[in-house]
């Protein structure tokens, strides 16, 4: 699962934590944080890459290696860090927790189908007195509800969406779907894409569920694009 297209940052633990980085220290870190969190949570330990990561000379990182690496943990041929993991942890409990909730609904909603649908007895049928009475006919529908993709998933992605969007954001109903709607046909999503993005929101209690929504729309899209760059750099 990947990271959202945001990274929180905690001002006054980081300032407590990074009071031995210069200028050059304080950027390189920053940059392999944020380098970290969209390859999922870990870097390969090598040296090279996480100096082109950090965009330094090989002089520079040397001089700042140290102090860098000490914020780090070393585990086999990877790095990780404590923050980064917890973070991504609770995005991804968030995420799980939506989609279980998703499907329960879309099961529950299944079987009411599958209950509603009626026994039929076959009429205007003679029946003779040395014959048993005919089996009842039952109709039978196609029950779509198995399909890989369940349509419950993108209507679930539509109510959180309209309803963060009124609640939080002052908007219509009426705008709020077209909004939506607009953010989708734009970035070529379907609703179901932004499931994790809208109950995200939705915890965080953003004030700007417009721009929030806008951004994690246009960073999904992208994300599904080429990205020979970080390709090339071996995370991926």
């Amino acid at each position: 699962m990947s990271a959202p297209p945001y990274m929180k940052l905690y001002i006054s633990d980081y300032h407590a934590d990074t009071t031995e980085l210069d200028v050059v220290g304080h950027g390189a870190y920053l940059l392999l944080l944020m380098a970290m969190w969209r390859s999922g949570g870990k870097l390969p330990r090598d040296e090279g890459k996480l100096s082109r990561l950090a965009k330094c000379t090989p002089e520079q990182w040397a001089l700042i290696r140290d102090d860098i690496m000490g914020h780090f943990k070393v585990s086999g041929g990877v790095i990780r860090h404590s923050r980064v993991s917890k973070e991504i942890a609770k995005y991804e409990a968030v995420v799980d927790g939506s989609s279980r909730a998703g499907k329960a609904s879309g099961f529950k909603r299944a079987n009411k189908n599958k209950d509603m649908i009626p026994n039929v007895r076959s009429q205007n049928v003679e029946r003779k007195s040395n014959q048993p009475e005919p089996e009842p006919e039952r109709i039978t529908v196609e029950d779509k509800s198995s399909t890989a993709c369940p349509p419950n998933l993108d209507a679930e992605a539509w109510a959180k969406a309209r309803s963060i969007l009124v609640r939080q954001g002052g908007m219509t109903d009426k705008s709020a779907g077209s909004l939506f709607g607009r953010l989708l046909s734009q970035n070529g999503l379907e609703p179901r894409d932004m499931l994790a993005s809208c109950a995200t929101a939705e915890v965080i209690a953003t004030k700007d569920p417009q721009g929030y929504l806008t951004k994690a729309a246009q960073a999904i899209s992208k994300r599904r694009a080429p990205d020979i760059g970080y390709r090339d750099a071996g995370f991926v």
